[in-house]
């Protein structure tokens, strides 16, 4: 089952897979590390951005912190050059120093040369499913994820997203997309929500292949954000919410010149993009909810899967 299934009313159509790897050439990859003694829950998930060597022929990127209670990594950088140059990493809290030291070798092993690297790890919270202070996840789990990087990739409960809760129930990555005329835009989705009333942590990686410029991958990152209250979520003091997004349209090489073009910001194109993000993002997160499992956390709690008829009663009121 997927988000799809249960929301009624959408502007845009969906794309072949519905996942953001409808957007050409962007890949995604898992790594799950579950086990009971000790308790662990936890793992990481890759986005490629495309087939190519990212840190060679990198592309044009933005990001907004709707609440800045999170420990993501590189969004200084991003926000200087508006340039992304590494896989996307996504984890568990206790993991981003860790990820980010298997990305900055990964970056090295493949880029001979290279003697400053900016990787992008962004991160929830999965202590409460399981004991990741143990920090047991390493680099062979970061190349597994590169490894099984594809097009169709799974959902739920799988890679960073076996560690997620939301209303209270277990969900895990989910993922959407939404054709703007010729244009794709497609979000994946790890939300992180404290409890049933109480909702809150997220990241939303979002891609197109529309010629944007890094202001205007802001600008669409901040309307998916707009996904957030509108599935109830309050911004919390500490909550992590996080939104990056990026184009493939143009490959920006480490030498000679490129010349960018892109969609006028007062064209009804760019208005649909910025509509399409709020979409995409929304069943995205609803994606993550269908796709749940039903899993034990570290305190013996049975988090359940949330029924599909329920769901669709709370989204559709």
């Amino acid at each position: 089952m997927r988000g799809a299934d249960v929301l009624d009313d959408v502007k845009f159509k969906r794309g072949k897979f519905n996942k953001i790897t409808d957007v050409s050439g962007v890949r995604v990859g898992h790594s799950t590390v579950v086990s009971e003694n000790p308790h662990i829950r936890t793992g990481i998930t890759v986005v490629i951005p495309h087939g190519g060597c990212v840190y060679r022929d990198r592309v044009f990127a933005a990001r907004f912190v709707l609440n800045g209670y999170g420990k993501a990594t590189g969004f200084v950088q991003i926000d200087e050059t508006g340039l992304l140059e590494t896989p996307i990493v996504l984890t568990g809290t206790m993991n981003v120093g860790k990820m980010w030291d298997c990305t900055l070798e990964y970056i090295l092993e493949r880029s001979e040369g290279a003697r400053s690297v900016n990787p992008v790890v962004l991160e929830c919270n999965d202590t409460r499913m399981g004991e990741s202070e143990k920090r047991i996840i390493n680099c062979e789990n970061f190349k597994e994820a590169v490894k099984d990087a594809k097009e169709d990739f799974k959902l739920g409960c799988i890679g960073a997203g076996v560690g997620m809760v939301t209303f209270g129930y277990k969900s895990g990555i989910g993922s959407s997309s939404r054709v703007v005329k010729d244009h794709i835009v497609g979000v994946l989705a790890m939300p992180n929500f404290g409890n049933r009333e109480d909702l809150g942590s997220v990241i939303l990686v979002l891609a197109t292949d529309a010629p944007l410029i890094p202001n205007q991958l802001r600008r669409l990152a901040v309307r998916a954000s707009l996904a957030i209250p509108k599935i109830g979520g309050k911004v919390r003091h500490r909550s992590g919410d996080m939104i990056f997004a990026f184009s493939t349209a143009l490959k920006i090489p480490r030498s000679g010149k490129v010349q960018a073009v892109y969609i006028p910001d007062d064209s009804e194109d760019f208005q649909e993009l910025l509509d399409a993000s709020i979409e995409a993002a929304y069943e995205s997160i609803v994606d993550s909810l269908v796709n749940g499992c039903n899993m034990t956390g570290r305190d013996g709690k049975l988090y359940k899967k949330i029924d599909a008829e329920e769901l669709s009663k709370k989204l559709n009121f």
